[in-house]
């Protein structure tokens, strides 16, 4: 930690190396940096980046804010409204020219650790303009995972001589956040960074990290190897640096000691799935809660296979490109640089196909993939995978359930001597089929660790749950009288109807959308956020995909819309999160919202599996589905746990026909046994359960369903 370093409070280049003296030790203790530099320029980038080498082998993430120039012309574009991104990606596209121009040595390996920070996703850049002038701050703030910090102010040469380090200067003053004496003179660095980065500096135009420059730095990655302390040094102090052919500058996998900032460890539970994955020759399904760290035990599995067979294909396939975003981070930390099956094909087929054939030939032992689901279906990806020869074959599954529709299941390498299938709710709950063709493939579950296992062993956040009844109206209660008599008469007239029928189907759907789009919702959800009286930052939204009428003007909307219209008009910072935004707008939006710039997230569905948000503490649940599999891994979204997070909340909204309706209590017991059905599961395992239980049982004994929520 960093009270244990010999911090000066200043550092000056021509009596010290401040490299190997200050950022070296100080960002080897480092979960998180923020990096306020001058000019944008590769020379900016050359000196952010001194020492990033320690950053990344400890794991740390990194923010960086950059200065641009704004020309005449610029500043009467953005007063007639003209956003600064345009300005941005000129920069970054310049810049990235730029780069591969320099041949200096360790302007490149401090480059390369900066493009493997943004591959892992670990680094955001934005760029600061100011209307006259030029934003020209030099400052640092560094934390350590005890939430101490290091703030240095100082200047260093930007100029073409500052790729050269004999020519060189710099010089540093440091405050550390521990002696209070010092308040006065860090905490407007600290104050001053915060506002800079969320946009709110006076005079100062935000724009965020050019796309150039962002795939420049990603191409980048995908052929550097990794970058240690030595190396940077080394080239620093002007030696001649050549990573050895073996050795650590391999790509070989590996555990790390550390991970995210603390000492890694499995949890027994990880060590127990992984005992019995093997005891099943190395095949079967882990049941692991959402949260209850499933990738880190798969990498792990296939760490330690390859340190016992030194000769190992392993291929991962995920449904979705953010969560295959997020298996390159976690395997990058086992020193894994996997190949992206994603995207356009001509951004990793040609190195692909390379690679397989090297390791075809025995040239090389290791190759690893990440393939998005779409990707693995065409003939391109599957060419390749048939070429692999099974014996050394590892195949992992991410959200296995994926793999048990026909289309895909056919895809499968049958000749993978191991399989691994990952799902916190693996078994479909009305397709067997898909269920015997997901077994037939990766063998039975061989191990479960469940939701209430997670809480009670304190792997997730506790919760609080609370029921939300909603009332249909008039004109809902017809809609949705008229399509359950429809599905009623569907099953009188075929006594074995099936439950993928299409016309059932249908009429299932419709009759869910009525019921997800209930208008007095809006009501209810007005009533909760007067009386919470707060934004409460980190929430999640879930609606439903159908519309609803708006009171005030009549007219037909998405619910979405007319949601996020409400949390406007109550100050909230929200964005949408749906299928209709793209990867690289979503990507964005949960960096966004993971530090606190929005508010909160609005989705339909989009956030059901596999994304991680440690951070989100209370989810409104507007819309479920009667799949278990939804229900559970929307809840586990809010259940990760995360630093000051003592306990999530679920706000779930459950419809109901008005009291006096006689001529509907038939449906209205079936509509609540459904409802209900959801809440029992989510009740049972929430801190105040009794008192949830309490307030529903006059309603469960008025309709004899009181079993329901019987533990």
């Amino acid at each position: 930690m960093f009270k244990s370093l010999a911090i000066k409070a200043v550092y000056r280049s021509d009596t010290c190396n401040i490299l190997k003296d200050f950022y070296l030790p100080a960002l080897e203790h480092t979960v998180s940096y923020d990096r306020a530099v001058g000019f944008f320029s590769v020379a900016s980038l050359f000196s952010a980046a001194q020492g990033i080498s320690a950053l990344l082998e400890n794991d740390g993430n990194m923010r960086l804010v950059v200065g641009g120039e704004l020309s005449t012309e610029d500043i009467e574009a953005i007063e007639l409204g003209y956003n600064v991104k345009g300005l941005a990606e000129s920069y970054g596209r310049k810049i990235a020219t730029d780069i591969d121009t320099v041949v200096d040595s360790l302007f490149k390996k401090r480059i390369e650790a900066l493009s493997l920070l943004v591959a892992s996703g670990r680094l955001d850049i934005q760029i600061a303009y100011k209307p006259k002038g030029m934003y020209h701050e030099k400052i640092g703030i560094l934390t350590d995972s005890s939430s101490d910090k290091l703030i240095f102010q100082g200047s260093a040469n930007e100029t073409q001589y500052a790729l050269i380090s004999d020519y060189n200067f710099e010089s540093i003053n440091v405050f550390q956040s521990w002696v209070e004496e010092l308040k006065p003179h860090y905490t407007p660095y600290i104050e001053g960074f915060k506002n800079l980065w969320e946009g709110t500096t006076k005079n100062v135009h935000i724009a965020p990290f050019p796309e150039a420059l962002r795939d420049n730095l990603i191409k980048i990655s995908k052929k550097t190897r990794p970058v240690f302390i030595e190396d940077e040094l080394a080239l620093s102090e002007g030696k001649d640096f050549s990573p050895p052919s073996k050795g650590k500058y391999d790509f070989t996998p590996a555990i790390p000691k550390m991970f995210k900032g603390n000492p890694f460890d499995l949890f027994d539970h990880q060590r127990a799935a992984l005992n019995a994955w093997r005891g099943n020759g190395f095949t079967g399904i882990l049941e692991l809660a959402t949260g209850a760290g499933k990738t880190v035990t798969a990498i792990t599995g296939l760490v330690r296979i390859y340190q016992k067979t030194k000769r190992l294909c392993a291929i991962i396939s995920v449904p979705y490109q953010n969560l295959a975003d997020q298996w390159i981070e976690d395997l990058a930390r086992f020193n894994i640089n996997a190949f992206r099956c994603y995207g356009s094909k001509s951004e990793w087929h040609k190195d692909f196909s390379e690679m397989a054939m090297l390791y075809n030939m025995g040239s090389v032992d290791f190759i690893c993939a990440v393939v998005v689901n779409r990707t693995f279906s065409t003939p391109h990806f599957q060419t390749i995978l048939n070429e692999f020869e099974g014996d050394n074959l590892l195949f992992i599954g991410d959200e296995c359930h994926h793999h048990s529709s026909e289309r895909i299941n056919k895809l499968l390498p049958q000749n993978a001597s191991a399989r691994m299938g990952l799902s916190a709710t693996p078994w479909h709950y009305m397709d067997n089929d898909a269920d015997v063709r997901l077994k037939r493939y990766y063998s039975n579950s061989v191990f479960e660790y469940n939701l209430e296992q997670a809480l009670d062993d304190k792997v997730l956040t506790k919760y609080r749950y609370h029921v939300v009844p909603v009332e249909f109206t008039d004109k809902e209660i017809t809609q949705y009288l008229e399509v359950s008599q429809k599905i009623s008469q569907l099953f009188s007239y075929k006594k074995k109807v099936k439950e993928n029928d299409k016309n059932l189907q249908a009429l299932l759907l419709k009759r869910s959308r009525i019921i997800a789009s209930a208008q007095n919702k809006f009501t209810e959800l007005s009533k909760i956020l007067e009386q919470r009286g707060i934004v409460d930052k980190f929430s999640l939204f879930y609606c439903g995909d159908g519309r609803v009428e708006d009171e005030a003007s009549g007219d037909e909307n998405r619910q979405i819309e007319q949601l996020s219209k409400l949390l406007h008009t109550n100050g909230w910072k929200t964005s949408r999160f749906t299928s209709r935004e793209s990867t690289t707008i979503r990507h964005k939006l949960l960096d966004q919202f993971r530090i606190g710039i929005i508010d909160s997230l609005v989705a339909i569905r989009c956030l059901d599996e596999g994304i991680d948000i440690p951070v989100c503490k209370v989810a409104f649940m507007l819309a479920s589905s009667t799949n278990p599999r939804q229900q559970v891994q929307r809840r586990g979204r809010i259940l990760r746990k995360a630093e000051g997070k003592k306990y999530a909340e679920i706000y779930d909204f459950i419809v109901r026909m008005p009291e006096g309706n006689s001529d509907t209590s038939k449906y209205e017991r079936q509509l609540l046994k459904k409802e209900l059905t959801r809440v029992a599961e989510f009740a049972s395992l929430a801190m105040n359960s009794g008192e949830v239980i309490n307030s529903l049982l006059p309603l469960l004994d008025q309709y004899e369903l009181s079993y329901l929520l019987a533990r």
